[in-house]
């Protein structure tokens, strides 16, 4: 549908930076009117599972690709900030629906109904720190021009030592088809083998879809070390077994910890 309305050949076009460069009226539009469609909906039982390990001491780090913003409204959860040494768990990779910046002076801000209604109908939006109509959708494009506004590169040591702290990394709900999943993906594996990690870092890649597991590991190289495990289902029934099952993180010796990576539930 908006494709159509938009008139690009290919979806995916509308989250490019050349699309926002050419058109970035059009662009504002479109990422706020995901805000638009987003704003309503509410944190659903894998929200509240990820919050119940956070608050267990269980959950190392949690990164989404998600932009709907939805563990910000998930008692329990924290968010990672993108200041160094901040202590949040949830870090959205993307973005977030519900943020708008400032390219000027870097102030986030809320997207409200009536920001997102400006930028749909093509108006001006001030930012109201500097008062510059320089803001847009925090929200990351592919070859962003604006990406370390969106998520600081800072976010790529924080999951180096994520990987090399933690026993088990979960791939949720990531099909392993986009190449940017997949570079994620990769990344990783290059890190445990670096930290020489291969033989204690256990990764699930929990989807219901077969080939998911399958896209990923043939889609890296040399993972004979690695212990990969394909669980076929639904993320919902698993992190609420995960949840269920540890107890509260009581002592330093006690250290089982994880790390999830999502995507669309």
């Amino acid at each position: 549908r908006a494709r159509k309305r938009f008139k690009v050949s290919d979806g995916m076009k509308l989250f490019s930076n050349s699309f926002h460069q050419r058109h970035p009226a059009k662009c504002k539009q479109f990422l706020a009117e995901i805000f638009l469609e987003a704003m309503h909906k509410k944190p659903n039982a894998s929200h509240e599972s990820l919050a119940e390990l956070e608050r267990k001491g269980r959950l190392l780090r949690h990164y989404t690709m998600n932009i709907d913003g939805l563990m910000g409204f998930t008692a329990g959860a924290s968010a990672w900030t993108g200041a160094e040494g901040c202590p949040g768990k949830t870090v959205e990779l993307h973005g977030n629906c519900r943020q708008v910046v400032c390219t000027s002076c870097g102030a986030v801000c809320p997207m409200t109904a009536a920001r997102a209604r400006a930028f749909t109908r093509g108006a001006e939006v001030r930012c109201p720190e500097c008062a510059q109509p320089t803001t847009r959708p925090k929200i990351m494009l592919y070859d962003d021009d604006d990406a370390e506004l969106i998520t600081p590169d800072l976010v790529m040591d924080l999951m180096e030592a994520d990987v090399a702290a933690c026993d088990l990394i979960l791939w949720v709900g990531i099909s392993f088809e986009q190449s940017a999943s997949l570079e994620y993906f990769r990344n990783i594996q290059r890190v445990i083998k670096d930290a020489g990690r291969e033989a204690s870092v256990v990764q699930g890649v929990l989807n219901p879809d077969p080939d998911s597991a399958f896209n990923a590991i043939s889609g890296a190289n040399n993972m004979d070390d690695f212990t990969v495990i394909a669980l076929e289902s639904h993320c919902q029934p698993v992190l609420a077994k995960l949840a269920s099952l540890y107890p509260p993180r009581e002592s330093i010796a006690d250290t089982t910890t994880a790390a999830a990576a999502t995507d669309s539930r």
